[in-house]
């Protein structure tokens, strides 16, 4: 596999885990419900960057922050949080897909 054939599919397998992640956190969002799933989306994307962030930070602080907290599922609604975010992630990737 050449060096560029091997940026490539780690800048993919990067990208689709980043997807993941943000849906996992829309799906959790849109569960207590604060946020449309387009809402929830865009919060995510934020949050999932201000980890990002955070975790070149060698003082720290910026993880304790409260936009860099992961958001919670509530008691009991797991399966759903969960259902919401595969769902958010296949109409991501399709989206992505059609660009």
């Amino acid at each position: 596999m050449s060096k560029d054939a091997h940026l490539a599919a780690g800048e993919e397998e990067f990208k689709d885990a980043r997807a993941r992640v943000i849906s996992t956190y829309a799906g959790r969002l849109v569960v207590q419900g604060d946020y449309s799933r387009q809402d929830a989306w865009m919060k995510a994307e934020a949050i999932f960057e201000a980890q990002r962030e955070a975790s070149d930070d060698v003082t720290g602080v910026k993880a304790t922050l409260a936009e860099a907290q992961s958001p919670q599922v509530p008691e009991g609604k797991e399966a759903q949080a969960e259902a919401i975010g595969n769902d958010i992630y296949e109409k991501q990737k399709k989206k992505e897909e059609e660009e």
